[in-house]
């Protein structure tokens, strides 16, 4: 979708916000929706774009490294949340490294699981974090999930590196 779409469907939605017609819940989810668009055609020029792709990968690991030898208070109400965040940390990981990396999967993926022992092994050492086998076991289960979609035909396509 091009910029002039976005803006008229930016337009139908501020319309539907003063008009009595539409109920809250409307304007959320079309706004929901319109988010989602956006995210979408972000994602889309990243993922086509090798300098924007590899600025991502090295903020990433900046952001992600910040936060793993960091101070943290997660919600204790949620079981496990920490084993969560690995996951999904290193699934993301998994697909900037796989869009910017020429090497093959096996390389990837020792490298990821690498990162990931590393950080735990950094984290022993440092007063406020704890190095743990659990949090390495919850990096790999996110790489390896990634990893194993992308040899399904259907996200074999989604993950075309062209």
């Amino acid at each position: 979708m091009n910029n002039q779409g976005l803006s008229r469907e930016l337009l139908q939605i501020l319309a539907a916000y003063y008009s009595s017609a539409y109920d809250k819940v409307t304007i959320n989810i079309s706004l929901f929706l319109f988010s989602g668009k956006i995210v979408t055609s972000v994602i889309r020029s990243l993922w086509k774009n090798q300098a924007l792709s590899f600025a991502a990968l090295v903020i990433s690991i900046v952001v992600f490294s910040y936060l793993f030898f960091s101070q943290q208070s997660l919600p204790s109400d949620i079981p496990h949340t920490d084993k969560y965040g690995h996951i999904v940390v290193f699934f993301c990981l998994s697909i900037l490294f796989y869009k910017c990396m020429s090497i093959s999967r096996r390389y990837q993926i020792a490298i990821l699981v690498g990162y990931g022992i590393s950080v735990e092994c950094v984290q022993h050492f440092i007063p406020y974090r704890s190095g743990g086998l659990d949090d390495v076991i919850a990096d790999t289960i996110g790489v390896i999930l990634f990893y194993v979609l992308t040899l399904l035909p259907r996200c074999r396509k989604l993950f075309n590196k062209s």
